[in-house]
């Protein structure tokens, strides 16, 4: 998008979400700097609209550019009559719209007519690639003046859009036979009107122009019901359609970008409410409310020292880490208290020893496994153990390879006691190796398993399983984390997990926690229903977990943050109401105290689930702490939206309870053809108050309380 697309965008956005409502109460700060924000951006797109009533991207003008300009300012209160800094902004953009319609045969392309797009100077039939993306602002621009001047320019468009979207019966659409673009694409916009399938990718549907033409032509008046459905039939097919997860960042649980939609921040910018697909089979859907605000504890911050690695132990109640200066040769050891007081550097190393890269608590507290060079002659680090208790050293285990991601066992006693296992080559490729600490036995746990490579094996709670990555454990070469005994049998790879490393079990032994492709990702210890979690924030190394009211996970920070220690919060999704068809819940809003959250979803979505259910209003606490509420009776209602003190609760709704008998909520009512507005208690005891009447409104939906109820 270009820079004035991005700048009228963003001032939309702010004007959508702070609200301009006369007589409203007291601006609070957040309000205050978004009113500044649109007051700056209005200045920006006043000063830098260009004479011919466009704004420039790239050097050359831009209808899509004019057409979110033009709606910027009309949002604001300017209409083509109004003047901006002593012009008429709005007027020069809409007139600079309607010079750039195209008729049949623009530049010998028999598909033009209608369309309102940039064509370049001088004219280049190449231009036509953005043609449907800047058809479709034009239209919301010219619909938005209420201008009947333009209705003859808006139907021309308009009618352009709807043979632009993707369907049988235009067989250029549908391409080459042979080049299978399959039944997902029917029902979408691309970002150009269609061409032969062999002259442009982009003539093929998008996502983002999907949804853009569905506005303007529901802007315009112009949609209809035919449209409408192909139109979400394809939005709901782009699940996993044609997307690049390299130029995406997933904030959401569940892996999958597009499983998550209509996403809401709660009052106090620490949770989202949002409806996804990740709990249940047949693509169904639920409403999740997930924190953010994750909290962060600094234990220990070294200054310009290096730290590698990060130990908690809770019978010691302890962290252990090693620390170096920049381009030392060596790695000292630090004790630190849990809450960062008491750090100390560990006595009784050698003086001169070279490097401790490694370390691993004994379960009772009261030992260290470091892995170090105590000499510069020394050629091969060894495995010693640290008596806290004498703060002495002993002997090597006698490892004759490098050891690390040492982990000791949790048992206290049978046979994996005082075992520990660790990470060595020294018999070719990475493998995950035990070694007795009383004995010095060595054994290789994952020989003969079929794997390039293995590592990062970490000991379960109760000492019966070790998770460990591994890789390839795809036919495609993809590794992944694997579960196994500690006598290497029972191998287990968890293909959910695949592409994740470094595994970290919940002190409970019921999940793992791990790293993929930067993200930290929780699963079920089975390897099933892996979320992506907070922090949203790079994480240089998975230290141990703890639970204290909250789960606490002991890392170093990535780049820019190398001398840390630190406790990180984080907090898996809380699922508020069971899972119904795909679009069934949605509709969330937040309370204006962010203590309760209302949706849309079936009548009789708790006992017994029927996601096909006619919509109605619920409210649930945002805590989940017990089941929804249903507010409006059997339905249908829908757009439920919040008085300002939180009190009440607007929604549209197609029934009639006058006259009805019994007790509320009714059993049934009376549908009607027109929906009216309801008010009604968020604590679903009393009924609803019908504001409207029966019938009375020739509208779907209940925009906003402090703004007015007005049909969309």
């Amino acid at each position: 998008m270009t820079l004035v697309g991005r700048a009228g965008v963003a001032l939309l956005a702010a004007v959508l979400l702070g609200g301009v409502s006369a007589g409203s109460a007291p601006e609070t700060p957040h309000q205050v700097a978004i009113d500044q924000t649109i007051d700056d951006a209005l200045a920006w797109l006043g000063a830098n609209q260009d004479p011919n009533g466009s704004w420039s991207a790239a050097g050359d003008n831009f209808v899509a550019g004019a057409g979110f300009g033009a709606m910027a300012f009309m949002r604001q209160g300017y209409d083509e009559a109004a003047l901006y800094s002593g012009r008429l902004v709005v007027a020069d953009a809409i007139a600079f719209i309607l010079s750039q319609q195209k008729p049949a045969g623009w530049e010998g392309l028999s598909y033009t007519e209608g369309s309102i797009f940039w064509g370049g100077d001088p004219p280049d039939a190449g231009s036509v690639y953005h043609s449907n993306y800047e058809t479709s602002v034009a239209v919301m621009a010219l619909a938005m003046t209420g201008n009947s001047d333009y209705d003859d320019e808006i139907a021309a468009a308009t009618a352009w859009l709807d043979k632009d979207q993707w369907d049988e019966q235009y067989p250029n659409k549908v391409g080459d036979p042979e080049d299978s673009v399959g039944e997902e694409w029917l029902g979408g916009f691309g970002y150009q009107c269609m061409v032969p399938a062999d002259e442009d990718w982009s003539a093929r549907p998008d996502l983002s122009n999907s949804q853009l033409s569905l506005v303007a032509l529901a802007a315009a008046g112009a949609i209809t019901a035919d449209v409408a459905e192909d139109a979400i039939t394809y939005i709901h097919n782009c699940q996993g359609l044609d997307r690049d997860p390299e130029n995406q960042i997933n904030l959401l649980p569940g892996g999958d970008l597009w499983c998550a939609a209509n996403v809401i921040w709660d009052p106090t910018g620490t949770q989202i409410a949002y409806n996804s697909a990740m709990d249940a089979p047949d693509e169904a859907c639920g409403l999740y409310v997930q924190r953010v605000d994750v909290a962060e504890m600094l234990v220990a911050d070294m200054g310009s020292l290096e730290i590698s690695r990060a130990r908690y132990n809770s019978a010691a109640d302890k962290i252990a880490f090693t620390a170096s200066e920049p381009g030392a040769d060596h790695l000292d050891i630090y004790l630190v208290n849990r809450d960062g007081t008491g750090l100390t550097e560990l006595p009784g190393m050698p003086e001169q020893h070279w490097g401790a890269w490694e370390l691993a608590w004994s379960p009772d507290g009261t030992k260290l496994a470091i892995t170090a060079c105590l000499t510069e002659e020394q050629e091969q680090p060894d495995v010693y153990i640290y008596d806290l208790a004498t703060d002495t050293l002993g002997p090597g285990l006698g490892i004759a390879m490098c050891a690390w991601n040492l982990d000791w066992s949790p048992a206290r006693r049978g046979p994996y006691a005082d075992k520990i296992i660790y990470t060595s080559c020294i018999t070719g490729p990475a493998s995950v190796w035990m070694v007795d600490v009383n004995t010095k036995v060595t054994a290789d746990l994952t020989v003969g398993m079929g794997f390039d490579c293995a590592g990062y094996g970490r000991w379960s709670p109760d000492g019966s399983r070790i998770a460990f990555s591994a890789s390839p454990i795809t036919p495609e070469g993809q590794g992944g984390i694997c579960l196994m005994d500690p006598d290497g049998s029972n191998l287990d790879v968890l293909t959910e997990l695949v592409e994740g490393s470094e595994p970290r079990w919940s002190p409970d032994g019921t999940k793992l926690l791990f790293l993929r492709g930067g993200s930290l990702v929780l699963a079920n210890s089975d390897g099933t229903d892996p979320r992506t979690v907070p922090p949203f924030r790079e994480i240089g190394w998975l230290g141990d977990w703890r639970v204290d009211g909250q789960d606490w996970l002991l890392y170093l920070p990535g780049a820019g943050s190398a001398g840390k220690v630190c406790w990180l919060e984080f907090a898996p999704p809380v699922q508020l109401s069971p899972c119904g068809s795909l679009w069934s819940v949605g509709h969330a809003g937040w309370s204006p105290a962010g203590d309760r959250i209302s949706f849309e979803a079936p009548h009789n979505i708790l006992d017994p689930p029927d996601p096909n259910g006619e919509s109605c209003v619920w409210v649930v606490d945002a805590d989940g702490a017990s089941p929804p509420v249903n507010v409006s009776g059997e339905g249908p209602a829908d757009w439920p939206t919040w008085s300002p003190d939180g009190s009440k609760l607007a929604f549209a709704a197609r029934f009639d309870l006058f006259g009805l008998p019994g007790d509320w909520p009714p059993e049934s009512g009376t549908e009607c053809d027109m929906p009216s507005v309801w008010v009604v208690d968020p604590d679903g005891v009393a009924p609803p108050l019908n504001l409207s009447g029966s019938e009375s409104m020739a509208s779907w939906r209940v925009d906003s309380w402090s703004s007015g109820i007005r049909g969309t």
